[in-house]
Parts: structure tokens; sequence; C-alpha cells
């Protein structure tokens, strides 16, 4: 289960290319991890807008797919990945039917520690303005 002031689970990701790497092989760096079903399309296009913003503050986004493949018009900037063993994996992420339609945000750390959970409907997606709030937050405390 996803949760903050926890390591961010251990899963098995692929890339668009077929590379498949565990979340903990990924290069350390405090990430934006966003668990995104189809219809967050629109979220992930205001993560690339802001891009910029979120970068100054040390973290990379790292979108998930959970459910069916994103229709991105164009690829952002940043790595788009899907869950290896989707059962596997939604098990050790909390996913199942309550959250199948919501948009999950994680800042993790450097370390690997979930400092921040933020989870909105998919017809509702969360607020960057108050992402990058939270990073400057976390910047400013640590």
């Amino acid at each position: 289960m996803l949760e903050e002031h926890r390591p961010f689970p251990d899963i098995c990701l692929v890339a668009k290319d077929g590379r498949m790497r565990e979340f903990s092989a990924l290069p350390s760096q405090r990430y934006l991890v966003i668990l995104a079903p189809a219809g967050a399309e629109p979220f992930i296009g205001r993560i690339s807008s802001r891009l910029a913003e979120i970068r100054a503050f040390n973290a990379e986004p790292l979108v998930i797919e959970i459910g069916s493949p994103l229709d991105l018009k164009e690829p952002p900037a940043f790595p788009v990945m899907r869950l290896a063993d989707p059962w596997e994996a939604g098990k050790k992420l909390g996913l199942g039917d309550r959250t199948s339609r919501l948009v999950t945000v994680a800042i993790v750390d450097v370390d690997g520690e979930v400092r921040k959970i933020y989870r909105e409907s998919v017809d509702r997606p969360p607020s960057v303005t108050a992402l990058v709030r939270w990073l400057c937050f976390l910047d400013r405390n640590e």
C-alpha cells in the first residue's frame, strides 16, 4: 500500500522501448510519481507545461500508466512507463476498484521515501500549483 513516510514499493516498470526496470534501479533523485489511469491526459499536459517549475525543485515527473494506455497526443519530456505485472504491482500500490479512476501523485525523495500523496478523481485532476507548493515546502524543510 502506498503511504506517506514509507518507502515507495519496488515495482517493476516497463518503458515505451520495452526495457524493464525496478523502481529502485531508476536514477536516484526526487520523483513526482503520477499513477495515471485513462483520462488523466489533460493533467499530464499541465505537468508538461509547468515542467521547468517542477524541475527547479530537483523533482522529475515519472508517469506510471495504470489500466489502459494513455492517449497522449505528444510524448512528454519525462518518462511514461507501465506496470510489468499489473496485479502484483497493484497490490503493492494499493490499486483497486476504489482507486481505478483516481490520479495519484506521490512525491518520492532521493532515498525512496514517499513524502506526500495526493489523490483526485480523473474527472477533477489534481492542481499542479498545489504540487509546486508542496515541492517548495519540502525543499525548504530538508
